[in-house]
């Protein structure tokens, strides 16, 4: 509560409310200040003290700390900020690690009082400005989101995702940068989040943004030697990855209704998943990326890269062009022989026979070019050790009479 009611002083000194310079100077007064934010920044230090007090910081300590965000002094402001987000950092890691019913950050009407009129309206101003200020926003706003969706719709009813996409062009140069990767883990939150309003992001351009974001951090994947570099790139790619396969499944499940409202004779709406569909499209850009991918030794990477591959298949078959090129058979050969886990070795079957069937209908012929795939094709169709293996030869030796052989 002393901590509380120091911050709160601060603010009337910042607001103009008290007049501290004309009692102790200009130095005087800068150097109460310091002294507040470094013993609160002190306090936060110590986990476990806080633990036992969350009531008392929601309540008195994250609201001075929102109104000195909104300041009007720049340095104090860049301090209020990482403090803000320190402080509700531990607040929600806490709280959902503790097992706690109660959820003060979702609970407290100041604090979400704070959130929705004071300081998500001047969002959009906060990340156009000068770093650090917009990492520290993007990872608050990521911390609020993982903690509750409360805080997706606070975000989507304050209208500033146009201001995140902003950042993303803003930052395209820097692609494994901070705030990159705090905006993309954002998205992520959003786009997962089943009620999310999907239309608004559309508008937006999330389709075009997650495909060159894609296009781009697998290049850099790809391209990245040294571990800790490849590291941050296959961090930032899996979470990519994440959103595409939410993007992927939110129009899976529309498809889907529409197919069994139609198939009950009921109507469906036909249409909004046709045009979900043609709005979808251009992630089929993505399809021979996805397929370089599931060769990757980063496993993460490669059951993830199937994941969405899979899905895609599904909705759209091999529709684009270049879907079964010799890299691409190459890689899908090469994926196969090394999977030794039947689920992944089924699911990668039927993204081929779906892949395959295409190509033949098309006039393709696999056998022309694929005789590595081939190869391991008719290994498995042999193969029907076990009752898992029976399937996975069965697939196989459909997709080997699919082509011909």
């Amino acid at each position: 509560i002393n901590c509380g009611a120091l911050l709160g002083h601060i603010k009337s000194i910042d607001s103009g409310e008290t007049n501290l310079e004309n009692a102790v100077g200009q130095t005087g007064s800068e150097e109460l200040i310091r002294i507040v934010f470094s013993s609160w920044e002190a306090v936060t230090q110590h986990p476990l003290l806080l633990s036992s007090h969350l009531p008392t910081i929601v309540d008195w300590v994250l609201p001075p700390l929102v109104y000195l965000v909104l300041g009007q002094n720049v340095e104090w402001r860049v301090f209020s900020l990482r403090l803000l987000l320190e402080t509700t950092y531990l607040v929600a890691n806490h709280e959902a690690t503790s097992g706690e019913e109660e959820r003060h950050l979702a609970t407290n009407n100041k604090w979400l009082t704070l959130i929705r009129e004071s300081l998500l309206p001047h969002y959009e101003q906060i990340l156009m400005e000068p770093d650090p200020v917009p990492l520290y926003a993007l990872k608050l706003l990521v911390t609020l989101t993982d903690y509750s969706p409360l805080f997706i719709r606070l975000i989507e009813e304050s209208q500033i995702v146009p201001s995140l996409f902003h950042v993303i062009l803003e930052q395209q140069d820097n692609l494994v940068g901070t705030a990159m990767q705090s905006v993309v883990l954002l998205l992520n939150n959003l786009v997962a989040y089943k009620d999310v309003n999907m239309k608004a992001l559309y508008e937006q351009g999330l389709v075009d943004h997650i495909r060159n974001l894609i296009i781009e951090a697998t290049g850099l994947y790809l391209e990245m030697d040294d571990k800790r570099s490849v590291k941050t790139s296959s961090n930032l790619l899996l979470t990519l990855i994440d959103i595409l396969h939410s993007m992927l499944k939110h129009v899976s499940n529309i498809v889907r209704l529409a197919l069994q409202a139609q198939k009950s004779g009921t109507g469906g709406d036909t249409q909004a998943a046709e045009d979900l569909l043609l709005i979808n499209k251009p992630l089929t850009d993505l399809i021979s990326l996805l397929i370089q991918l599931i060769c990757s030794e980063d496993v993460d990477v490669s059951e993830s890269a199937l994941l969405s591959l899979s899905l895609m298949v599904q909705l759209y078959g091999g529709e684009h062009h270049q879907s079964l090129t010799s890299q691409n058979v190459a890689s899908l050969a090469e994926a196969l022989r090394s999977s030794r886990h039947p689920k992944q070795q089924k699911l990668l079957l039927r993204v081929i026979k779906r892949l395959v069937s295409e190509s033949e209908r098309r006039g393709g012929s696999l056998w022309r070019e694929g005789d590595a795939l081939i190869e391991v094709l008719q290994s498995l169709s042999r193969t029907a050790s076990s009752h898992a293996d029976i399937g996975i030869a069965w697939l196989a030796a459909e997709i080997l009479r699919i082509i011909g052989l």
